[in-house]
């Protein structure tokens, strides 16, 4: 080979000579003469629950107008992630039990099997502050657990090694006693409490959404998240105190966009409430700690989770906060919005796709939802099941490699941009009604997510969303998981052990920290709390002194599930005794009319109804000498539009002579025939985008009538 001669490495390649760039212009010309006449805008563009329409295609020029695009990871605004090098996330899988002794031996366990991290969340009782003598026994351990006194907290981190790995604690109403035992404890075991990664945090805006009341005024709980943030300042440890959750909003339906101005809205809620108790602003955004629901649209909480980076940055930077102290910490929580009773399996492959859509959208711990959870209390199978979809995706399909993969993709960049304006566009509407709290009282927060979940509904039940094992490609045959006591009245846990001398809520305690600290394994949380919240002195509470005695009032938000009137209303037509027989008709070629009955049997059989059908009839004659021999309560008229003038209305009119107490149902929705088809006895129309929830629920209340 001579030495001017080039290898074909060498030679420069040049595709575009034979493959053309084509332009955006020149692609939607061709994809429209794919489309033989159909709408462009109405086939290949989608509007979304954001308000956002998304197109089919995305190029350069949808981001040339993105101020950060050029940003680098860990660079403000932090939009590409707050560290330069990916150190990967927490697998911090969320655990319940039965007893704190329970709780402690699955933490340990578990985190001897892959878990690097772990959450302690006090129940609704203890974190309430409530009486133990006026708490039901069934309450305790739900969603948490009950600690009440020193004992109970040592008892559930006993064998952790806090120093080691991260952590966080979310105490409630109780965040200042719950700090004063986790101060102790690090004492008494000579715990380097600098060492100490994760939060302590004091979430009653999350009692209160859900609960709709707190027993006191609400400047009495952030006077307390107050003094436990200055506390955890003046110790210089590395725990955040201010809790913003927004997986509440997530799990009642929300929207991403709704996400993100809910959380712009709460964060400069508890920045103006937190400078009024003279914390500096630097001080309050680096102790702000984030939980995120993440639901099944993967794309978009990609987008979402970067958008709320950089809207909390930019939060920071307009109240003059340094760049280092407007990094987000987030925690993700795969939603149970979606999760579903029947073929629950379903839901492994929902939170894998999720857990991926946290990952990449850069959260910093993580928890998959056991599969069974909307079912039961889950068992150490499905805990193994969701904590090993974490580390498949960590150590096998190594997603903590790469530093914010996402970035630069055409799609999630205008989608993050997308959300980004619109849910800024949506705090400021929060702000111009007041703010958040206001916002609250007034229900505007909660109405507007409950009209983005009824829109959800809707598009379930007519399964324009489609929700696999539940909406379609149901197992009839399935043999449903058993349930456990979570949801059982008759659920009876052992109340924590309360000795009869842990203190009196008739003393009065003074508020200082270092008697605090020696009183606080003699008093139970309930009795600390009475005890040390009378005559509060103003420069330790100076808005909660003199109102402390009033409640706070809000609208509850209901925690709801999408599937649950699919699931409601095939566990009332699940009784084995009274299973109802539904028969396809099919008159006609048979294969010319399959994709009809196929349509029709699937409309059924996600209610577990016995469907069944023929090869076809010829005539009208034979099909009615058939179907009125039948015991079927439901008979399911099917054949082509152009057959259905001349078979439908001889067919009806015989059907409901001869059987008036069962039910006709036509395959379609012929709109020209429609008055004459009913007139002739066709109760209802089955078709693409009918309601299928709304249908079958006529159809049982008809066939009970009958």
């Amino acid at each position: 080979m001579s030495n001017t001669e080039k290898t074909g490495f060498e030679k420069e390649l040049k595709l575009n000579k034979y493959f053309p760039y084509p332009s955006y212009e020149e692609w939607k010309i061709e994809a429209e003469k794919l489309l033989k006449g159909a709408s462009f805008d109405k086939v290949l563009k989608t509007d979304t629950y954001e308000g956002i329409t998304l197109n089919a295609i995305y190029n350069e020029l949808d981001i040339q107008n993105i101020p950060y695009i050029d940003g680098l990871p860990g660079s403000f605004p932090f939009t590409r992630g707050t560290s330069v090098t990916d150190k990967g996330w927490a697998i911090q899988q969320e655990i319940e039990a039965g007893s704190i002794t329970e709780w402690n031996e699955m933490v340990l366990h578990d985190l001897n099997r892959g878990q690097n991290s772990f959450r302690l969340k006090l129940d609704k009782p203890s974190s309430m502050g409530k009486k133990i003598s006026e708490v039901k026994e069934k309450h305790f351990y739900k969603h948490g657990l009950p600690i009440y006194n020193y004992s109970d907290f040592k008892a559930a981190i006993k064998g952790i090694c806090l120093e080691s790995i991260s952590f966080d604690i979310e105490a409630g109403c109780s965040i200042y006693p719950i700090y004063l035992m986790l101060y102790k404890a690090c004492k008494e075991n000579n715990i380097d409490m600098s060492k100490l990664n994760g939060s302590i945090t004091g979430d009653f805006l999350k009692i209160l959404i859900r609960k709709g009341e707190l027993r006191h005024d609400l400047n009495l709980y952030l006077d307390e998240l107050a003094l436990v943030t200055k506390l955890v300042i003046e110790h210089k440890l590395n725990l955040k105190t201010i809790l913003i959750d927004l997986s509440i909003f997530n799990n009642s339906g929300s929207s991403t966009v709704e996400d993100i101005g809910i959380m712009a809205a709460a964060v400069a809620f508890y920045v103006e409430e937190m400078r009024k108790r003279r914390i500096i602003v630097d001080d309050i955004f680096a102790k702000m700690t984030f939980i995120f629901g993440v639901s099944n649209n993967m794309f978009m909480e990609i987008a979402k989770l970067r958008a709320a980076r950089f809207v909390f940055a930019k939060l920071a930077e307009a109240y003059g906060v340094k760049a280092e102290n407007a990094r987000m910490r987030m925690h993700a929580r795969t939603s149970s919005y979606n999760k579903t009773i029947f073929d629950p399996w379903v839901n492994i492959l929902r939170t894998t796709t999720e857990a991926f859509s946290a990952i990449l959208g850069g959260c910093d711990s993580l928890h998959v939802t056991p599969y069974d959870c909307a079912i039961k209390n889950p068992d150490d199978f499905s805990r193994r099941i969701a904590r090993n979809q974490q580390l498949v995706l960590q150590e096998e399909a190594h997603l903590s490699a790469v530093q914010d993969p996402a970035g630069g993709s055409y799609y999630v960049e205008t989608l993050t941009s997308m959300i980004i304006q619109k849910g800024w566009e949506y705090f400021l509407a929060i702000e111009d009604r007041d703010g958040f709290i206001e916002c609250l009282r007034d229900a505007t927060i909660q109405n507007r997510i409950s009209k983005t979940h009824e829109n959800r509904v809707k598009n379930a039940e007519t399964r324009k969303d489609v929700i696999v094992g539940t909406s379609t490609f149901v197992n009839t045959q399935e043999k449903r998981l058993e349930s456990n006591p979570r949801h059982c009245e008759e659920r009876s846990n052992p109340k924590p052990t309360l000795p009869e001398s842990m203190g009196n809520h008739d003393d009065e305690i003074p508020r200082d920290f270092e008697s605090n600290l020696d009183l606080i394994d003699k008093y139970s949380i309930d009795n600390f709390l009475v005890a040390s919240r009378k005559n509060l002195p103003s420069y330790i509470c100076p808005f909660a002194s003199m109102v402390h005695g009033e409640g706070t009032y809000v609208y509850k938000m209901k925690k709801r599930r999408l599937t649950e009137s699919y699931e409601n209303l095939r566990e009332a037509s699940d009784d084995p005794n009274t299973k109802i027989e539904v028969f396809v008709s099919n008159i006609g070629k048979t294969v010319k009319n399959k994709p009809r009955v196929d349509f029709a049997i699937s409309f059924f059989e996600p209610f577990d109804f016995i469907c069944k059908t023929n090869e076809g009839f010829e005539n009208v004659n034979d099909a009615l000498e058939s179907v009125l021999k039948m015991e079927a309560r439901v008979i399911v008229l099917s054949s082509t539009d152009d057959l259905y003038p001349e078979v439908v209305p001889e067919f009806a009119r015989i059907f409901k002579e001869k059987a008036p107490d069962k039910i006709l149902v036509l395959a379609g929705y012929p709109k020209e025939h429609i008055e004459a088809f009913t007139e002739a006895g066709v109760d209802y129309f089955i078709y693409m985008r009918a309601n299928l929830v709304t249908t079958i629920r006529d159809i049982l209340m008809k066939l009970e009538e009958k």
